[in-house]
């Protein structure tokens, strides 16, 4: 079933989706079941010679309900039961330990999304789909957007190293998530990154000017010199 609920929300279905999905499952394993065994009653009552029972009843018994609880016992989860199982498989149980401490899947899959690196970097907001993002509310009432940008980074191999969400759909507001973003190349051991590629809009080279003054200062690691000092770039802008 976890499976199965995974496959829905990773095609963005959700759990009242999923759990629609399940209902149908069962219901139509059932409409199934209940048709072979009407087939096979009525097959056994009307062949002759070795194949025909002389024990069979002359009225079978009813194959029953869907939630007999002594015959199919059929039971589908509800979207609740759903979002609890999910909760706990992916934010509760332990999936791997490491070094005496254990990880959820969640804190598993946040680590492995941390060791993707690059050494050519792209990064680009986007607006489009962050339009269609809306929070449920009651009925006459506006349905609020939670965010309104997403800024993704991918590397040379169009692989997806960082993503964040844009409250305001400033890119100044992804300052401190940046710095952060550069220090897992630093604490991971990777290559520092030599090529970067913006947009030539939106001050996207300013702020990451910005942003390595800011992490040099605080780490006294240098990712980025400026033009004029010499030919020694270590990090490159292109718009």
């Amino acid at each position: 079933m976890v499976d199965r609920l995974a496959d829905d929300l990773v095609h963005g279905k959700g759990f009242s989706a999923a759990a629609k999905n399940i209902c149908q499952a069962h219901t139509t394993k059932f409409m199934v079941d209940q048709l072979k065994y009407t087939s096979l009653v009525n097959s056994r009552r009307t062949s002759s010679g070795i194949f025909r029972s002389a024990n069979l009843a002359k009225t079978p018994e009813r194959f029953g309900s869907f939630d007999d609880s002594t015959k199919y016992g059929g039971a589908v989860p509800s979207e609740h039961y759903l979002r609890d199982v999910w909760r706990l498989y992916f934010s509760k149980l332990p999936v791997l330990e490491v070094d005496g401490v254990s990880w959820t899947l969640e804190e598993y899959q946040h680590r492995l999304m941390q060791r993707w690196d690059g050494e050519v970097l792209g990064g680009d907001a986007s607006f489009k789909f962050a339009k269609i993002i809306r929070l449920g509310a009651r009925a006459g009432e506006e349905r609020s957007r939670p965010v309104y940008g997403l800024f993704t980074v991918f590397n040379e191999y169009e692989q997806v190293v960082w993503q964040r969400p844009m409250k305001t759909g400033a890119l100044s507001e992804l300052v401190e998530e940046l710095k952060l973003f550069f220090m897992r190349f630093v604490r991971n051991g990777f290559k520092v990154p030599t090529l970067w590629n913006t947009d030539d809009c939106c001050d996207d080279r300013q702020l990451l000017q910005r942003v390595f003054r800011e992490f040099e200062e605080a780490t006294w690691i240098s990712l980025y010199l400026e033009d004029e000092v010499d030919a020694g770039v270590q990090l490159e802008l292109l718009p």
